[in-house]
């Protein structure tokens, strides 16, 4: 099975590497089958920075690097942008080629996206690309904070009303990639339903990686000898291949919800 490919889009001020640090509490523990692509801004490499400026100058050399990027480095599964990069998410969706081959007004094809701190862009030059329905019916996860000074919630909760079906996650912190438990176990839900829609290996977004509590080998979680922390629970009527039977959601629900608990010694 392929992995699933999301392609990660760093604030005004940041950089790949920075939002790789600002992400690594929220995504680590993940899947290895979840490939988080870091990229830089087009602008960094002219001694420039962010995506675009005041009255959006530099925007057509960021959609043009967009355009070129997903035909040189794709195929990605979805995006996921912070800040400056959540609003720059939100008009890639509306570039999405939604049936078909990407053409030159909808160069772009991805099925999902998720946002940090995002906001409208509010220039007469996006309206089009805000009015492309169809674009926006896609899954799309929406992260803002109550405390945030830098975009408010409710520039976040204006851009998440212009998807079809958004998801909302509300926390308590400010200008941040929050990495609350329920917004990590969230997250980890939302990207185990895409991973499944795209048949993606790991598709119950169980964390695999130091730090989560584990789910050793064998019929119940144990081996001899193991220090795997498990659990044992029997669903009546199921058999072991759980994904593509009717009820698979309490399945799964059950998985992550044991896989994200903090455990004493292990999620400290």
């Amino acid at each position: 099975m392929r992995k699933l490919r999301i392609l990660c889009l760093h604030g005004y001020h940041g950089t790949a590497e920075i939002l790789r640090q600002q992400a690594a509490p929220l995504l680590s523990g993940l899947p290895a089958e979840y490939e988080f692509i870091y990229v830089d801004a087009p602008s960094l490499s002219e001694n420039d920075f962010g995506w675009w400026h005041l009255n959006f100058r530099g925007w057509q050399r960021t959609l043009a690097w967009a355009a070129d990027y997903f035909a040189g480095h794709g195929p990605f599964d979805g995006v996921f942008g912070f800040s400056q990069g959540a609003a720059l998410t939100s008009l890639l969706v509306g570039l999405r080629a939604t049936g078909g081959q990407p053409g030159e007004q909808r160069p772009l094809r991805f099925d999902f996206a998720i946002m940090a701190g995002g906001f409208t862009c509010d220039s007469p030059d996006f309206a089009g690309l805000y009015a492309a329905g169809e674009s926006y019916r896609l899954p799309s996860l929406h992260i803002m904070g109550q405390s945030d000074g830098v975009v408010p919630a409710a520039d976040s909760r204006a851009l998440a009303a212009q998807f079809d079906s958004p998801v909302v996650l509300l926390h308590p912190g400010g200008h941040v990639v929050a990495s609350t438990p329920p917004v990590r176990r969230e997250v980890a839900r939302f990207l185990a339903e895409r991973a499944a829609a795209q048949n993606v290996a790991g598709s119950l977004g169980l964390p695999t990686t130091p730090g989560y509590p584990g789910i050793g080998q064998g019929e119940a979680g144990l081996q001899a000898h193991s220090t795997a922390i498990a659990a044992h629970r029997v669903f009546p009527g199921r058999d072991r291949y759980t994904r593509g039977e009717p009820g698979w959601e309490e399945v799964a629900d059950f998985a992550l919800d044991w896989a994200l608990a903090p455990v004493p010694g292990v999620l400290g």
